[in-house]
């Protein structure tokens, strides 16, 4: 009797214990899977709001950028911007011209928006507040927007165009300008500024340089007349003589990198200048060295490097105190 009672104790305990321990696992499970799903469920409404958020700041900040281009908080004058820049790029792409005439035309225009355009409007109307120039920008085919180009060394001093919008800057980094050749060149790894002059200025061909150099024709790619990068290099390297670097023979605007990249697939006697911005690591092309200067973050921050422009968000005293967005907007970028 004893006996039987003492097995019927086991066999319950092990029942007891098998069902805490079946209890156990199922709870672990039912735990697991539970929290996996939340975690899944939460993951997911964080990513809802995420993108949300995302998309209402990059509309807002786009509306601010829009109201730092045209420098006004009006809708009006802000959408006519836009709608202008997008009937200007369908009329560039209606027009079929060719590279001369189109380095004739940004010539003209950009001389006579700098020389004429603005001392007429201002004599016109002396309660004119925009800080905004027609020039025309085809830089890799970008949009054409009507904005200044003010990214020189002067961009500090005092500006008797705009004698009543008191500009402010702020420094907001450096942009360095490219010397750039063909994977298949295998001539040149480095040009003095001498070199450099001569390859965008009296060269023709490499062998005028160097002798032992190809007695190959030059052909160079260089940003459009009027850019920022053009105008820099024009002082930089040609001391300000811009004419001859647009009365080059054998250069091509660049309109389009893609253009660019497969000329220099195929051809290696090509070069071209360009802001590092648009430099294309996997397009076949090989940055040169200037007067021995790598560009990198020490040459760049060592003032080593001679191709280099600061690059500014302009705005104007006025703006700073009148329109809150504005310096919230440049203490975003700032940091």
């Amino acid at each position: 009797m004893l006996k039987n009672l003492k097995l019927r104790a086991k066999i319950l305990l092990i029942l007891l214990f098998s069902s805490i321990v079946s209890a156990g696992i199922v709870g672990v499970v039912s735990l697991t899977l539970g929290t996996k799903t939340l975690k899944e469920e939460s993951f997911n409404k964080l990513t809802a709001i995420r993108e949300m958020k995302a998309n209402q700041i990059e509309n807002y900040f786009q509306e601010i950028f829009n109201q730092l281009l045209s420098l006004s908080e009006s809708r009006t004058v802000v959408e006519a911007t836009i709608d202008f820049r997008k009937g200007f790029d369908n009329l560039q792409s209606e027009l079929d011209y060719s590279h001369e005439d189109l380095n004739r035309i940004d010539s003209v225009l950009f001389d006579y928006y700098q020389t004429q355009f603005i001392e007429q409007l201002l004599n016109r109307d002396s309660s004119i507040n925009y800080f905004s120039i027609p020039i025309i920008d085809m830089l890799k085919g970008q949009e054409s927007w009507l904005n200044v180009t003010f990214l020189d060394s002067s961009v500090n001093t005092s500006m008797p165009e705009f004698p009543r919008l008191h500009p402010v800057t702020f420094r907001i980094g450096t942009d360095a300008i490219i010397v750039v050749v063909s994977e298949n060149n295998d001539f040149i790894s480095n040009l003095s500024m001498d070199e450099l002059r001569k390859v965008f200025s009296s060269a023709i061909k490499w062998s005028d340089i160097h002798p032992e150099w190809p007695d190959q024709e030059i052909e160079r790619f260089i940003p459009d007349v009027g850019s920022g990068s053009f105008n820099r290099f024009s002082e930089i390297v040609l001391g300000g003589e811009s004419q001859k670097l647009s009365a080059l023979p054998n250069a091509t605007i660049i309109k389009d990198g893609t253009v660019m990249k497969k000329e220099m697939l195929n051809d290696p006697y090509t070069i071209a200048f360009f802001s590092y911005n648009y430099f294309d690591r996997n397009a076949n092309q090989r940055i040169v060295h200037l007067d021995g200067r790598a560009l990198n973050n020490t040459t760049i921050r060592n003032n080593q490097y001679p191709l280099t422009r600061p690059l500014y968000l302009v705005t104007t005293e006025e703006k700073l105190r009148t329109n809150q967005a504005i310096p919230l907007f440049i203490n975003f970028f700032l940091n």
